[in-house]
């Protein structure tokens, strides 16, 4: 099977997230609903600052994650507050793979074993479906983790701070679902970046809830800034798009393991 690259699209979110956010907020202390709020950016940093995230609830998006392995979407799918629409294996034959993780890569005989047997476990399944007339539904049996998925991912802004940015961003989370988790926080900055502004992992506020630490784990802080500094650079060209525009952006600097391409469609 090939190699494919990750793909993260961003294919829609709520108009003016940080504006409804705000009347959401403004609304539990005032007696008549506002219909409009000035300076959302001053409301929202004392509201999300302080930890009162039903308001963010308010505001969705929604990615097209593409390319990624079917161990991604495994622990995706955890993050239970979300709507998940992915591809079947029951109607889609597999075509490609994940590229070997770099642990995997710098091993010569681990590289050997793990393609041979990629190998075996693809010939194997075009063996049961065009040779043995066994279902594509039970063939897939065989496949590996390594397979490639597509995935539609609907999140609102909470799930996203509280939960997927502060496990998947952190160094103890896997490889692969770490760097779409970075493409992913990058994007939605653009989007409402006073509502993620201190978005990422719980050490970078002093609160990590993990048992064991890690070497890496200085690295989040770096990385969180490396971020910001790339998104920062797109923000004049995101201000200036037009409704249904596609915008690219670069992640390079990010020294992903598993090559990201990110887009992002302006809503409003």
């Amino acid at each position: 099977m090939k190699y494919k690259s990750i793909n993260v699209r961003i294919l829609d979110y709520t108009p003016n997230p940080e504006q409804l956010c705000a009347i959401a907020a403004k609304n539990c202390q005032s007696r008549i609903m506002p219909k409009h709020v000035n300076s959302p950016e001053k409301l929202l940093d004392v509201v999300v600052g302080s930890g009162h995230y039903s308001v963010i609830e308010h505001a969705s998006i929604t990615y097209g994650i593409e390319g990624v392995s079917r161990a991604l979407s495994h622990q995706l799918v955890r993050h239970r507050i979300a709507a998940y629409s992915q591809q079947s294996q029951r109607h889609v034959p597999p075509e490609s793979v994940i590229e070997p993780p770099r642990s995997v890569k710098e091993n010569a005989r681990a590289l050997e074993i793990f393609n041979k047997t990629t190998k075996d476990c693809t010939d194997g399944y075009n063996e049961l479906i065009n040779e043995l007339n066994i279902p594509e539904e039970d063939a897939r049996y065989i496949l590996q983790n390594r397979v490639t998925t597509n995935i539609v991912d609907t999140m609102n802004f909470r799930e996203l701070v509280q939960s997927l940015f502060p496990q998947r961003i952190c160094e103890r989370a896997q490889t692969e679902i770490r760097n779409v988790s970075y493409a992913m926080l990058g994007g939605v900055k653009l989007i409402a970046p006073n509502i993620f502004k201190n978005a990422g992992t719980n050490c970078l506020i002093g609160q990590c809830k993990e048992t064991e630490k890690t070497p890496n784990c200085h690295k989040v802080r770096t990385n969180i800034k490396k971020l910001d500094d790339i998104i920062e650079s797109y923000r004049e060209e995101f201000n200036e798009l037009t409704p249904g525009e596609w915008m690219n952006i670069d992640y390079v600097p990010m020294d992903f393991e598993f090559k990201t391409n990110f887009q992002i469609k302006k809503v409003c």
